[in-house]
């Protein structure tokens, strides 16, 4: 295809975007605008990259449904902010998955939001419990 060449562009556009922005964030943010600058740079790429295939091809990677999934992890990631910090770490860590997954996955397995996720989920079931999800 003619348009594989465009890949490389974003792919040198990534390069260059992750470089200027991390200089730029790192010294504005220390260690966290490194993240920051990662953010920036990929989002920004892949909005590139869904708005050219979007124009030459008329196909788009994402559904409504996928902004549903979005929002309920943003609100499941908000709501994770208001579960108290528990002692020692390796008691917190479960306590937390254990919360977000409450919120998160169940809801989209659920609501069955997302083909890929809920395929994901219905293996992961199968495989911890053999007997009944099969």
């Amino acid at each position: 295809s003619k348009l594989y060449r465009w890949d490389l562009v974003c792919n040198l556009a990534l390069v260059i975007l992750a470089i200027v922005t991390n200089i730029w964030f790192i010294k504005l943010f220390g260690i966290t605008g490194a993240a920051l600058a990662t953010l920036v740079s990929f989002f920004a790429i892949n909005a590139l990259r869904t708005a050219f295939l979007y124009y030459h091809m008329r196909i788009h990677p994402f559904t409504w449904s996928m902004l549903w999934v979005f929002l309920l992890g943003a609100a499941s990631i908000i709501l994770m902010e208001w579960v108290p910090d528990a002692e020692p770490f390796w008691i917190d860590i479960p306590i937390r998955s254990f919360v977000f997954t409450l919120f998160f996955a169940v809801p989209v397995e659920l609501l069955k939001l997302s083909p890929d996720i809920n395929a994901y989920i219905e293996k992961a079931l199968r495989t911890v419990f053999p007997n009944r999800f099969s």
